[in-house]
């Protein structure tokens, strides 16, 4: 199959927004309403890739970040990026696409590339064929996230101390769950004030960053809030979830908890009402409940107590994996 390759610009957008909703590795967070919203602190460098009729068959979110003008990556402001194919694409022309990829970045002057590859989980169809070229380039794995993922097709039962937490928290007689988006500003404060007390770490987004990505997602992004309180003028949230909804995967993208939360239970009133009701209006395409990142120091460090909670749930690892590939000479890259 022959194909063009194309550095993103504006007016591309429709046809990348098209390509992407076709792509193996589904997720909005492709789209270009999420990937320009911090366009000015990530300059982009993606690609797309056309068939000789036009039509699109692959995508590479790609940005430079920071000060950093020698390499590239794909993607920094995403959570994941890589290769994205559609279903056309096989194994051999994911090779050449790959091929083509690394002479246009070290045409570019770039010395290396970051690949963050969607994990499998986020697939439709199997599409590994970027760790296999990644392989074959000599790539180096240099991040290993563990995150905590439910198979919502199969899923594993509570612990019997999260069971027993459960039945504390509906003891109590005052939490109710919200969704009202009203609630975004109270829960950022709750997740701040708690990555700052417990982490020394802020969220990754502001307020108006999510306050506006919510107005352009308002499927995709949803706020789920415990309230305590004997009745709605009364109730305050005391923990709660940021999700991410995709085809596959319901990723809890922030969780947070006061300490009034954590000591009546709340988190686990909480996930047990997603998981074990409807409330949450999971999509029937919906197949895995992601519960983020347990690792820090690209892996270097496993928080054990807050696997050990996710795990109670049911849920078990999923690897978020990153490769860092050396660019040679263009001379030296075979062409496709």
């Amino acid at each position: 199959m022959a194909f063009q390759l194309l550095p993103y610009s504006s007016e591309l957008r429709t046809l990348w927004d098209e390509t992407a909703s076709r792509c193996r590795q589904n997720s909005f967070l492709f789209r270009r309403d999420f990937m320009d919203y911090h366009r000015d602190r990530f300059p982009d460098r993606s690609v797309l890739f056309v068939n000789q009729k036009g039509r699109g068959i692959a995508l590479f979110p790609a940005c430079i970040v920071g000060n950093d003008v020698t390499q590239v990556v794909s993607h920094g402001g995403l959570t994941y990026g890589g290769l994205l194919l559609t279903p056309e694409v096989g194994a051999a022309m994911a090779g050449a696409l790959f091929d083509a990829l690394l002479c246009h970045y070290a045409a570019a002057g770039f010395n290396s590339l970051l690949v963050k590859p969607v994990p499998a989980i986020y697939h439709t169809a199997p599409t590994e064929e970027e760790k296999y070229w990644l392989f074959r380039h000599g790539a180096q794995l240099v991040s290993c996230g563990v995150s905590s993922a439910i198979d919502l097709t199969a899923p594993l039962p509570f612990s019997t101390l999260r069971r027993r937490k459960v039945r504390h928290a509906e003891a109590r007689g005052t939490f109710s769950l919200s969704s009202d988006l009203d609630l975004l500003p109270a829960f950022w404060n709750m997740l701040a004030e708690g990555l700052w007390k417990h982490h020394a770490k802020r969220p990754v987004h502001s307020l108006e960053e999510l306050t506006l990505l919510m107005e352009r997602f308002p499927e995709e992004i949803r706020l789920f809030c415990v309230c305590d309180g004997t009745d709605d003028a009364s109730a305050v949230p005391v923990a709660g979830t940021l999700l991410f909804y995709t085809r596959n995967v319901i990723h809890a993208q922030y969780i947070a908890s006061t300490d009034e939360g954590r000591a009546g239970a709340a988190l686990d009133f909480l996930f047990d009402r997603l998981l074990h009701t409807d409330v949450g209006n999971f999509p029937a395409s919906a197949r895995f409940f992601d519960f983020g990142i347990s690792t820090e120091g690209d892996g270097s460090f496993l928080n054990e107590g807050l696997v050990f909670q996710k795990e109670g749930f049911g849920a078990r690892t999923v690897c978020y994996e990153h490769f860092l590939l050396t660019l040679p000479s263009d001379s030296l890259v075979s062409k496709p």
